[in-house]
């Protein structure tokens, strides 16, 4: 895109976001799993065995954090989420870059 916004989000390294194809797929396996996107995205890591650290200041949010056993994300849905996956770290810096791929 040439747009000035986005132009100038680019030259100070801000990155843009926007209601996306993962945004609308974990909307819709909600629906789905009747859970909260947070319980879909927890129990995703926890189906592929990654260690997770859920954490809230919310009463209610925690109870969703905990409760992950009750349903099971189904092999198909499982591999839609897997093909999000953008090989991309988040909260890092752009000049440290990714540390996934550190040598």
């Amino acid at each position: 895109r040439t747009d000035p916004t986005h132009a100038s989000a680019k030259q100070a390294d801000i990155h843009a976001t926007t209601e996306s194809i993962a945004g609308k797929l974990i909307k819709n396996l909600c629906i789905k799993y009747n859970v909260q996107e947070s319980q879909i995205l927890l129990k995703w890591a926890l189906q592929h065995k990654y260690p997770i650290l859920p954490k809230s200041s919310q009463k209610s949010r925690i109870i969703d954090n905990c409760n992950l056993f009750h349903f099971t994300i189904d092999d198909n849905d499982m591999s839609e989420l897997d093909a999000l996956d953008e090989n991309a770290a988040l909260a890092w810096p752009a000049m440290i870059g990714n540390p996934l791929n550190a040598d």
